[in-house]
């Protein structure tokens, strides 16, 4: 296929695309980013929710959130620690099936959780 038809969207679907298979990592990998990276984030996200003060990273600058909304956006970064964890843990291990359920209630406590603190924060 030529460049002048080539579909605008090609580039996020192979993204999204890639997203559904489990990575490939050495041990060092499995570490870093399926153990200690979901730690840091989960501990951000435990604070935050203990606090009910959180940071919300935008385009320009990030801002403080504070009350209930907070509580809903450290679920959502508590759901970005668990899609680490089952990405890069258990996908790279070879556990698909634990890998693809962790995934998706990951992404649904991102987006129900970021979601839910917006719409709170905006109401």
């Amino acid at each position: 296929m030529s460049w002048w038809n080539r579909s605008v969207y090609e580039q996020d679907t192979e993204l999204a695309a890639d997203l559904s298979y489990p990575p490939t990592a050495s041990p060092g990998k499995q570490i870093l980013l399926g153990l200690l990276l979901p730690c840091l984030i989960g501990v951000f996200a435990f604070r935050g929710w203990q606090n009910e003060e959180i940071i919300w990273f935008g385009e320009h600058q990030p801002d403080w959130v504070r009350g209930a909304p907070a509580r809903w956006i450290a679920l959502g970064y508590g759901g970005a620690a668990l899609f680490c964890h089952f990405r890069w843990l258990w996908g790279a291990r070879g556990f698909y099936r634990i890998f693809e359920l962790g995934t998706i209630l990951a992404l649904l406590m991102i987006l129900g959780g970021c979601g839910t603190g917006m719409v709170k924060c905006f109401l």
